[in-house]
Protein backbone atom coordinates (compact mmCIF):
# COMPACT_ATOMS: atom_id res chain seq x y z
CA UNK A 1 0.00 0.00 0.00
CA UNK A 2 2.80 2.42 0.92
CA UNK A 3 4.53 1.65 -2.36
CA UNK A 4 1.34 2.43 -4.29
CA UNK A 5 0.97 5.73 -2.48
CA UNK A 6 4.57 6.65 -3.28
CA UNK A 7 4.07 5.80 -6.94
CA UNK A 8 0.91 7.91 -7.03
CA UNK A 9 2.79 10.86 -5.53
CA UNK A 10 5.48 10.47 -8.18
CA UNK A 11 2.91 10.36 -10.98
CA UNK A 12 0.81 13.23 -9.64
CA UNK A 13 2.97 16.08 -11.05
CA UNK A 14 2.95 14.44 -14.48
CA UNK A 15 -0.81 13.96 -14.37
CA UNK A 16 -1.32 17.58 -13.32
CA UNK A 17 0.98 18.85 -16.07
CA UNK A 18 -0.92 16.83 -18.66
CA UNK A 19 -4.24 18.14 -17.39
CA UNK A 20 -2.99 21.71 -17.81
CA UNK A 21 -2.08 21.26 -21.47
CA UNK A 22 -4.58 22.23 -24.17
CA UNK A 23 -4.04 20.17 -27.33
CA UNK A 24 -5.28 22.01 -30.40
CA UNK A 25 -5.51 20.71 -33.97
CA UNK A 26 -5.63 23.65 -36.35
CA UNK A 27 -5.89 23.96 -40.12
CA UNK A 28 -2.76 25.42 -41.71
CA UNK A 29 -4.60 28.61 -42.69
CA UNK A 30 -5.53 29.45 -39.09
CA UNK A 31 -2.26 28.37 -37.48
CA UNK A 32 -0.64 31.86 -37.59
CA UNK A 33 -3.59 33.23 -35.60
CA UNK A 34 -3.45 30.54 -32.92
CA UNK A 35 0.32 30.87 -32.63
CA UNK A 36 -0.02 34.59 -32.01
CA UNK A 37 -2.83 34.19 -29.48
CA UNK A 38 -1.51 31.15 -27.61
CA UNK A 39 1.36 32.84 -25.71
CA UNK A 40 -1.01 35.48 -24.32
CA UNK A 41 -3.42 32.78 -23.19
CA UNK A 42 -0.63 30.79 -21.56
CA UNK A 43 0.61 33.86 -19.70
CA UNK A 44 -2.90 34.75 -18.60
CA UNK A 45 -3.99 31.28 -17.43
CA UNK A 46 -0.90 29.14 -16.92
CA UNK A 47 -2.37 26.58 -19.32
CA UNK A 48 0.11 25.35 -21.94
CA UNK A 49 -1.12 25.26 -25.53
CA UNK A 50 0.16 22.47 -27.77
CA UNK A 51 -0.56 23.18 -31.46
CA UNK A 52 -0.59 20.58 -34.24
CA UNK A 53 -1.22 21.79 -37.78
CA UNK A 54 -1.93 20.19 -41.16
CA UNK A 55 -4.66 20.31 -43.78
CA UNK A 56 -8.23 20.02 -42.50
CA UNK A 57 -8.63 16.66 -44.22
CA UNK A 58 -5.54 15.15 -42.63
CA UNK A 59 -6.45 16.42 -39.16
CA UNK A 60 -9.96 15.01 -39.50
CA UNK A 61 -8.52 11.58 -40.28
CA UNK A 62 -6.23 11.78 -37.25
CA UNK A 63 -9.02 12.78 -34.86
CA UNK A 64 -11.39 10.09 -36.09
CA UNK A 65 -8.55 7.59 -35.65
CA UNK A 66 -8.22 8.60 -32.00
CA UNK A 67 -5.64 11.42 -31.90
CA UNK A 68 -5.93 13.06 -28.43
CA UNK A 69 -6.94 16.60 -29.40
CA UNK A 70 -9.16 18.81 -27.26
CA UNK A 71 -10.13 21.27 -30.00
CA UNK A 72 -10.12 21.17 -33.79
CA UNK A 73 -10.16 24.41 -35.80
CA UNK A 74 -10.95 23.44 -39.38
CA UNK A 75 -10.76 25.60 -42.51
CA UNK A 76 -14.24 24.49 -43.51
CA UNK A 77 -17.61 23.58 -42.00
CA UNK A 78 -18.17 20.00 -43.10
CA UNK A 79 -15.19 18.33 -41.43
CA UNK A 80 -15.97 19.43 -37.84
CA UNK A 81 -19.54 18.31 -38.45
CA UNK A 82 -18.25 14.94 -39.69
CA UNK A 83 -16.03 14.58 -36.61
CA UNK A 84 -18.99 15.31 -34.34
CA UNK A 85 -21.10 12.75 -36.14
CA UNK A 86 -18.48 9.99 -36.07
CA UNK A 87 -17.53 10.60 -32.43
CA UNK A 88 -21.18 11.16 -31.44
CA UNK A 89 -20.50 14.59 -29.99
CA UNK A 90 -23.34 17.00 -29.14
CA UNK A 91 -24.42 19.44 -31.85
CA UNK A 92 -23.39 22.33 -29.58
CA UNK A 93 -19.75 21.19 -29.84
CA UNK A 94 -19.58 22.54 -33.40
CA UNK A 95 -19.61 26.28 -34.07
CA UNK A 96 -18.45 28.73 -36.74
CA UNK A 97 -15.48 30.82 -35.63
CA UNK A 98 -14.29 32.67 -38.75
CA UNK A 99 -15.02 33.51 -42.38
CA UNK A 100 -11.96 33.18 -44.60
CA UNK A 101 -10.62 35.25 -47.50
CA UNK A 102 -8.73 34.11 -50.60
CA UNK A 103 -6.10 36.38 -52.23
CA UNK A 104 -4.05 36.39 -55.40
CA UNK A 105 -0.26 36.63 -55.13
CA UNK A 106 1.50 37.49 -58.40
CA UNK A 107 4.96 38.57 -59.49
CA UNK A 108 3.92 37.96 -63.10
CA UNK A 109 3.59 41.39 -64.86
CA UNK A 110 0.70 40.17 -67.00
CA UNK A 111 -1.35 38.93 -64.01
CA UNK A 112 -2.64 41.83 -61.92
CA UNK A 113 -6.11 40.40 -61.26
CA UNK A 114 -7.82 37.02 -61.44
CA UNK A 115 -9.40 37.98 -64.76
CA UNK A 116 -5.89 38.08 -66.26
CA UNK A 117 -5.59 34.35 -65.55
CA UNK A 118 -7.90 33.66 -68.50
CA UNK A 119 -5.00 34.43 -70.88
CA UNK A 120 -2.17 33.22 -68.65
CA UNK A 121 -0.65 29.87 -69.64
CA UNK A 122 1.91 29.52 -66.85
CA UNK A 123 1.81 27.88 -63.42
CA UNK A 124 -0.49 28.76 -60.52
CA UNK A 125 0.09 27.50 -56.97
CA UNK A 126 -2.84 26.42 -54.84
CA UNK A 127 -3.59 24.04 -51.98
CA UNK A 128 -4.85 20.58 -52.86
CA UNK A 129 -8.67 20.82 -53.19
CA UNK A 130 -9.03 17.24 -51.93
CA UNK A 131 -7.65 18.18 -48.51
CA UNK A 132 -7.81 21.96 -48.12
CA UNK A 133 -10.94 24.17 -48.32
CA UNK A 134 -8.86 27.07 -49.62
CA UNK A 135 -7.76 24.76 -52.42
CA UNK A 136 -11.42 24.21 -53.27
CA UNK A 137 -11.99 27.97 -53.35
CA UNK A 138 -8.89 28.52 -55.50
CA UNK A 139 -9.99 25.82 -57.95
CA UNK A 140 -13.41 27.47 -58.20
CA UNK A 141 -11.79 30.79 -59.10
CA UNK A 142 -9.55 29.17 -61.73
CA UNK A 143 -12.51 27.32 -63.24
CA UNK A 144 -14.60 30.51 -63.27
CA UNK A 145 -12.02 32.50 -65.24
CA UNK A 146 -11.21 29.60 -67.56
CA UNK A 147 -7.58 29.15 -66.55
CA UNK A 148 -5.81 26.72 -68.92
CA UNK A 149 -2.31 26.64 -67.43
CA UNK A 150 -0.70 24.29 -64.93
CA UNK A 151 -2.03 23.93 -61.39
CA UNK A 152 0.74 23.30 -58.87
CA UNK A 153 -0.91 21.70 -55.85
CA UNK A 154 0.53 21.86 -52.34
CA UNK A 155 -0.70 19.73 -49.43
CA UNK A 156 -2.17 22.75 -47.62
CA UNK A 157 -2.10 26.56 -47.70
CA UNK A 158 1.00 26.75 -45.52
CA UNK A 159 2.91 24.65 -48.04
CA UNK A 160 1.36 26.65 -50.90
CA UNK A 161 2.72 29.80 -49.25
CA UNK A 162 6.14 28.14 -49.04
CA UNK A 163 6.02 27.28 -52.74
CA UNK A 164 5.23 30.92 -53.53
CA UNK A 165 8.02 32.25 -51.30
CA UNK A 166 10.45 29.87 -53.02
CA UNK A 167 9.27 31.22 -56.40
CA UNK A 168 8.29 27.78 -57.68
CA UNK A 169 5.68 29.67 -59.69
CA UNK A 170 5.01 33.40 -60.11
CA UNK A 171 1.30 33.18 -59.27
CA UNK A 172 -0.61 31.69 -56.36
CA UNK A 173 -4.06 31.65 -54.78
CA UNK A 174 -3.91 31.24 -50.99
CA UNK A 175 -5.54 32.26 -47.74
CA UNK A 176 -4.99 35.87 -46.77
CA UNK A 177 -4.11 34.67 -43.26
CA UNK A 178 -0.83 33.13 -44.47
CA UNK A 179 -0.07 35.84 -47.05
CA UNK A 180 0.49 38.80 -44.73
CA UNK A 181 4.15 39.29 -45.78
CA UNK A 182 3.83 38.29 -49.42
CA UNK A 183 3.56 40.77 -52.28
CA UNK A 184 2.29 41.83 -54.71
CA UNK A 185 -1.12 40.86 -53.33
CA UNK A 186 -4.46 41.38 -55.07
CA UNK A 187 -8.00 41.00 -53.81
CA UNK A 188 -10.47 38.49 -55.26
CA UNK A 189 -14.17 39.13 -55.64
CA UNK A 190 -15.84 36.89 -53.00
CA UNK A 191 -18.60 35.96 -55.44
CA UNK A 192 -16.04 33.95 -57.45
CA UNK A 193 -15.77 31.25 -54.78
CA UNK A 194 -17.99 29.61 -52.19
CA UNK A 195 -18.07 31.14 -48.71
CA UNK A 196 -15.23 29.80 -46.60
CA UNK A 197 -17.10 29.25 -43.35
CA UNK A 198 -14.63 27.86 -40.85
CA UNK A 199 -15.92 25.84 -37.91
CA UNK A 200 -14.36 24.35 -34.81
CA UNK A 201 -15.38 21.31 -32.82
CA UNK A 202 -14.81 20.55 -29.15
CA UNK A 203 -13.45 17.00 -29.19
CA UNK A 204 -12.80 16.72 -25.45
CA UNK A 205 -14.78 19.08 -23.25
CA UNK A 206 -12.99 20.58 -20.23
CA UNK A 207 -12.58 23.77 -18.25
CA UNK A 208 -9.39 24.66 -20.14
CA UNK A 209 -11.26 24.32 -23.45
CA UNK A 210 -14.03 26.60 -22.21
CA UNK A 211 -11.49 29.15 -21.00
CA UNK A 212 -9.74 29.20 -24.38
CA UNK A 213 -12.99 29.62 -26.29
CA UNK A 214 -13.96 32.51 -24.01
CA UNK A 215 -10.51 34.00 -24.55
CA UNK A 216 -11.10 33.99 -28.32
CA UNK A 217 -14.17 36.18 -27.82
CA UNK A 218 -12.28 38.97 -26.06
CA UNK A 219 -11.96 42.21 -28.10
CA UNK A 220 -8.17 41.90 -28.23
CA UNK A 221 -8.39 38.35 -29.58
CA UNK A 222 -11.01 39.32 -32.16
CA UNK A 223 -8.76 42.15 -33.30
CA UNK A 224 -5.88 39.70 -33.86
CA UNK A 225 -8.14 37.32 -35.81
CA UNK A 226 -9.40 40.13 -38.04
CA UNK A 227 -5.84 41.39 -38.63
CA UNK A 228 -5.22 38.16 -40.57
CA UNK A 229 -8.06 38.89 -42.98
CA UNK A 230 -10.82 36.96 -41.25
CA UNK A 231 -14.30 38.08 -40.35
CA UNK A 232 -15.63 36.87 -37.02
CA UNK A 233 -19.26 35.69 -37.03
CA UNK A 234 -21.56 37.07 -34.34
CA UNK A 235 -22.36 33.89 -32.43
Amino acid sequence: MVRLILLFLLWLPLMTAASETLNIAVAASFRPVIEQLAPRFEQKTGIKVQVSSASSGVLTQQIVAGAPFDLFFSADAKRPEAVAEVLQLPASSVQAYALGTLVLISTEPTVLSVSDLADYQGKVILANPQHAPYGVAAAEVLDHVGFQGDRVQANNVAQARQYISLALAPVGLIAQSVATDLAPQFGIEPSLYSDIVQKRVVVQSSDRVNRFLEYLKLPGSVQVIESFGYRVPSN
